[in-house]
């Protein structure tokens, strides 16, 4: 049986924006943590640090996957 065999088609909706979001705030995590450790080890400066450039990257795919999650699935 289906993860969403009782529950209807916009609440199957709501789950995936939900998860799609939980995804994105898992990677945005992740590139933050990365950062981090790249400063840590010297392996970036105040000036350039391609695992920050990253997580600025990805916290704007976190706000964009939030906001289509708020939005109810309208890009």
């Amino acid at each position: 049986m289906s993860e969403f065999a009782k529950v209807g088609a916009n609440e199957h909706e709501i789950i995936v924006r939900i998860k799609e979001a939980q995804q994105e705030a898992k990677r945005f995590v992740s590139k933050c943590n990365e950062a981090v450790f790249a400063l840590e080890t010297g392996h970036g400066d105040h000036f350039y640090c391609a695992a920050y450039a990253a997580a600025k990257r990805s916290s704007l795919d976190l706000t964009r996957a939030l906001s289509y999650m708020r939005n109810g699935g309208k890009r």
